[in-house]
């Protein structure tokens, strides 16, 4: 059985073709530092869906990237 989500291993900058956004990309990566500063210096929202329909919590699961699930 193929995974329906890939497991990604690096944060870009842009959104990518799909409609990925930054958000979305720094949960599913587990990139905590970048997460931390798109939702709380640029007031970017975890609530968003991308351009699949997945929440950044969904992506930062898919991935298991639990440490981005998490806010302090």
């Amino acid at each position: 059985m193929t995974p329906e989500i890939e497991e990604v291993s690096a944060v870009s900058s842009s959104t990518n073709e799909v409609g990925r956004s930054e958000v979305c990309m720094a949960a599913a990566y587990g990139d905590v530092d970048k997460l931390r500063e798109l939702v709380e210096k640029e007031g970017r929202s975890v609530c968003d869906a991308d351009g699949s329909g997945y929440c950044p919590l969904q992506w930062a699961a898919l991935n298991d990237r639990c440490c981005c699930a998490v806010h302090n």
